[in-house]
């Protein structure tokens, strides 16, 4: 939202920020007219108004001319002297431009810093993708090796083996107490990276519950931090303790 009541500056910080105005404009027109030369300040900027005048240019002549319109507002406020001739306000200009080529010093510094971090990040990019395609194809040959050498493995758990303190598999169940005691896990590795689960009731060959279990997915449960994985048949398995067990018991490493 636009302020409508701006707040009030005093007059010397008006007459501090028309100085500023007129250092600026006075720069502009020297640079553009820079072959004027006299006794004062005062004197070059009316000759560069008398000649603006004689080759009709209008734009520029009125710059100069509130340039010199300035300077006298300035001196009947105490800002500058016209005594003589306004060459103070000359030495104000040459202590901008000293400090404009301070600046411009600082800022080429500054640009050489930001180059060279510039460079180093793109030195650490082209390291970290050579490491980081270096460590795929590294994968890549673990994964085709397993898959070369890949034996279907199955093997068989009771619940209550899976829901020891040891294991804690099961994250939640629907499976009531008398039903948990008689159900066997008939779990396959059909691949390297892929086990098809089969779960059997007791005496009661109706009961068959059958879901499967991708690594990679339990892979990524764990980086997005969930603890648990629906298998979509009534049961929820403890995504990190599924991990260990399947790295134990198929993959033939400890954790």
């Amino acid at each position: 939202m636009e302020n409508k009541y701006p707040p009030k500056l005093s007059k010397t910080d008006m007459n501090k920020g028309l100085k500023v105005e007129t250092i600026d404009a006075a720069i502009k027109i020297m640079q553009k007219l820079p072959s004027f030369s006299g006794n004062t300040f005062l004197e070059i900027f009316i000759r560069m108004k008398l000649h603006l005048k004689k080759v009709g240019n209008e734009e520029l002549g009125h710059e100069v001319h509130n340039v010199i319109a300035n300077l006298q507002k300035l001196a009947k406020n105490g800002m500058v002297s016209a005594d003589d001739g306004y060459n103070g306000f000359l030495v104000d200009i040459q202590k901008e431009l000293a400090a404009r080529i301070r600046r411009r010093i600082e800022q080429t510094k500054e640009i050489t810093k930001l180059e060279k971090a510039i460079e180093e990040l793109k030195s650490q990019e082209e390291f970290l993708n050579t490491k980081i395609n270096d460590f795929e194809a590294y994968l890549s040959s673990v994964r085709n090796k397993l898959e070369r050498e890949f034996q279907r493995k199955e093997k068989l758990f009771s619940y209550k083996k899976l829901t020891d303190k040891k294991l804690n598999i099961i994250y939640s169940t629907e499976l009531n107490e008398a039903q948990q005691s008689k159900v066997k896990f008939r779990i396959s590795q059909e691949s390297v990276e892929n086990f098809l689960c089969r779960a059997t009731l007791k005496n009661v060959p109706l009961f068959k519950r059958e879901f499967q279990l991708d690594l990679s997915t339990l892979l990524e449960a764990k980086e997005n931090g969930l603890e648990s994985f629906d298998t979509g048949q009534g049961m929820e398995l403890n995504v990190q303790n599924t991990l260990v067990f399947l790295n134990k018991n198929f993959y033939g490493t400890k954790k």
